[in-house]
């Protein structure tokens, strides 16, 4: 295993020597990727804010993005955090649009602020008309391909490719990969329907004709757990009873997380993408499971990831 961390500036690339304790990081919303690593201070090294960072393993890209931070101690080390494309949808801005995808609307945001894309996967789903007003560039995105979801769109994962922003959905991020009972050194399982589980959707849409309620309704769940409802203001030009029932199938389930720690580590393995665990660590029976966040660390001469996983 060979980490490379290669720093551009201006003309130059520096390759400085990584010491021990290196930390990749992405997490699924929205959130920028972040490399987390240290180096020796160095008179030569002349390295600040906005150099572009280029980091690979034994030749396979693992992480592009930008310096954001430095601090530097008394050892004389130097920790450096670099994040990728995705830190610049924290930048707040107003869009109005309007019977367009989710794809489209991702090309127009990355256009108008400057950004590398690569694939961007086709939604299919047209949007509403909306406004969105004084929102971060990620929340903005972040709302339209949930709204492509519950409309019966799928699930798209946005993330940076190494440089590129890039869109893909859920089915398409499927790793071959069987996590089993003993590729981890730590592991916690939980089951609840305390967070995104609803058995009831009840949606509103206010019409000057007058207000239209749909509903969708898992009777057994609600008896069992007792009613969790699910509500929305709808607009005008939205089939409200085909996105209730969206709804109801994507969020009447019991939430069930896993963590776990010290898994051997795979650069493919990301936030958004899919695995597969065993049935000793599902459970019950074998089952997929999609990365919620993903954390490579390089330590001790060695390569692993703590993974937090959802599966049904």
């Amino acid at each position: 295993m060979s980490l490379s961390v290669a720093i551009s500036r201006g003309g130059a690339i520096y390759q400085p020597s990584v010491l021990d304790g290196a930390v990749w990081e992405t997490e699924i919303g929205g959130a920028p990727g972040r490399f987390a690593f240290s180096l020796w201070d160095d008179a030569a090294l002349k390295i600040g804010e906005g150099d572009a960072v280029a980091v690979t393993m034994d030749g396979r890209n693992v992480f592009y993005g930008y310096i954001f931070s430095r601090r530097a101690s008394h050892t004389g080390a130097v920790s450096v955090t670099a994040y990728d494309q995705l830190r610049y949808l924290k930048n707040r801005d107003t869009y109005v649009y309007g019977d367009v995808t989710a794809s489209a609307l991702v090309r127009r945001v990355a256009a108008s602020h400057s950004l590398k894309t690569g694939a961007i996967a086709e939604t299919g789903v047209r949007l509403e008309a909306c406004v969105e007003d004084n929102k971060s560039l990620a929340d903005i995105l972040r709302n339209a391909l949930a709204k492509t979801e519950a409309a019966g769109g799928g699930r798209y994962v946005l993330y940076d490719d190494f440089g590129a922003l890039s869109l893909a959905g859920t089915e398409d991020m499927r790793r071959g990969l069987l996590v089993g009972a003993d590729a981890g050194q730590t592991f916690l399982r939980s089951v609840s329907i305390d967070r995104d589980s609803y058995n009831t959707v009840k949606l509103v849409c206010e019409r000057k004709s007058g207000r239209s309620i749909f509903t969708a309704e898992d009777p057994q769940n609600a008896a069992r757990w007792g009613k969790l409802q699910y509500f929305e203001k709808i607009p005008d030009n939205v089939n409200g009873q085909a996105m209730a029932a969206a709804l109801l199938r994507q969020y009447n389930r019991e939430r069930r997380e896993l963590y776990i720690g010290g898994v051997p580590g795979d650069p493919a393995v990301r936030a958004g993408c899919s695995l597969y665990l065993s049935a000793w660590l599902a459970g019950g029976a074998d089952a997929a499971c999609s990365v919620e966040r993903a954390r490579h660390r390089w330590e001790g001469g060695g390569y692993t990831m703590d993974l937090e996983l959802t599966y049904a």
